[in-house]
Parts: C-alpha cells; structure tokens; sequence
C-alpha cells in the first residue's frame, strides 16, 4: 500500500462517496481495507464486466460523489474510460502497485475529474 497516495486521497475525499474508483476490487480491495471507504470498483472482480460506464462516471463527478480515478494496469483498458479521463481530467500522480494484495508492479495513474 502507497500511504503518499492513501494519505492524498483520504485527505481529497472527505466529502465524496468513493475515496476512489479503480478498474477491479482487485486493485482496490486493500484501499478499503486500509481506510473503510467505498472504492468503486468499475469493471467488478477482476476488471472484465462493464459495471460503469464513462456516463455513470460523468454522473457521479457531477453529483459531488467521486473525484478521483486511478486508472490503468491490465485491468484497466476500456478505451471509452481512458480517453475520458485522458480528455476530461487532470493527471495527480503516476503510481506503481507494489504489494498490495493484488497483481504486482502495475503502472497506474490518479487522476482527478472535476
């Protein structure tokens, strides 16, 4: 776990639904666990189903209920999610998963959708 990135986000996201939305529970099992947040998890359990779609996305950012995405990984490859947020969002950081519970050494990127 990369407490720089939970500390940022747990510090960003005191007024929102989702600390953050990741493409699998997979990348994101161990955010919950570490902060008893929601995390959205967009593509189910392993990144596969199309739980959200970039209009659901779109939705919550409007309703003040997520602000941050961290995208990318083998997981995360929709490519209608990735060109909103390459498009729609600001870069925060670039971050690679270690020992978090999940696949190893994935190259992520938080960004932060106003």
């Amino acid at each position: 776990m990369n407490a720089e990135l939970l500390s940022y986000l747990e510090a960003n996201t005191q007024s929102m639904k989702y600390l953050v939305a990741v493409p699998s529970s997979q990348q994101g099992s161990q955010l919950v666990i570490a902060t008893g947040r929601p995390v959205l998890f967009m593509g189910g359990f392993s990144g596969g189903d199309e739980v959200v779609t970039v209009d659901d996305l779109k939705e919550m950012v409007v309703n003040g209920e997520l602000r941050y995405v961290l995208y990318g990984g083998d997981r995360g490859n929709n490519a209608e999610i990735s060109s909103w947020l390459q498009t729609s969002c600001s870069v925060v950081l670039d971050y690679s998963q270690t020992n978090t519970g999940g696949p190893q050494g994935q190259s992520m990127t938080l960004y932060m959708c106003k």
